[in-house]
């Protein structure tokens, strides 16, 4: 009878502990955290020098510094345990960095519902386009987020098939909002409501696409 394989915990998947046996998909996974987690951080930096044209890409519409942070950590939690699938470490912080963006989208998501902007507490701008508020996450965003954090967790737990099932949720919030802009209409869903940037929804195609490979 063999004997089974030291340092593989049970509900360990083998084909997860091995990244060259996934091929294809595990290039997507970590091609997607990369674009993800590098969007973010292009943001980021667009804040921090004050250029819209590299937050924005030439559309006005600018994603929070909030939704930034959040694909610079989801995009490098999904990289990360793509590179390291047997780091008890990286599946930790992996962890760590799905609870928080299922706490800051609910946190948003709430925060749209009472009055209360949590945006400000990062960074805080009183700038406008026209009606809308500048520097301030999307309610779509933020359950996007909620949607990618829960998926995250799904994946650490081995369930995942609605860990796939959320990520292809959160791509399809980003193309629809993509349509948006193809048709010159990022405002899909009308009124005051902040509209999702143009690169929040290319990062979170990439983020669902990722997501859902791995």
């Amino acid at each position: 009878m063999p004997e089974p394989e030291q340092g593989i915990e049970p509900g360990d998947n083998a084909m997860s502990l091995n990244p060259g046996s996934r091929g294809v998909l595990g290039r997507i996974v970590l091609v997607c955290g990369a674009i993800t987690a590098g969007a973010g951080a292009l943001i980021l930096v667009g804040w921090a020098i004050g250029s819209d044209a590299l937050t924005a890409m030439g559309t006005g519409y600018i994603p929070a510094p909030n939704t930034a942070l959040l694909f610079v950590l989801l995009g490098s939690a999904v990289l990360v345990r793509e590179a390291r699938p047997a780091s008890r470490v990286i599946h930790r912080i992996a962890t760590a960095a799905a609870v928080f963006s299922a706490v800051m989208g609910s946190v948003t998501l709430i925060g749209f519902v009472i009055g209360l902007n949590t945006d400000d507490w990062l960074f805080s701008t009183a700038r406008m386009l026209g009606e809308v508020p500048m520097g301030h996450m999307s309610p779509v965003a933020a359950f996007s987020f909620v949607l990618a954090g829960g998926s995250l967790l799904l994946l650490e737990c081995q369930a995942r098939t609605w860990a796939a099932i959320s990520g292809t949720l959160i791509m399809l919030a980003g193309a629809v909002c993509l349509m948006g802009y193809w048709f010159g209409a990022p405002l899909l869903y009308g009124g005051t409501v902040i509209p999702m940037a143009l690169p929040t929804s290319l990062a979170l195609v990439a983020l669902g696409g990722g997501l859902t490979a791995a």
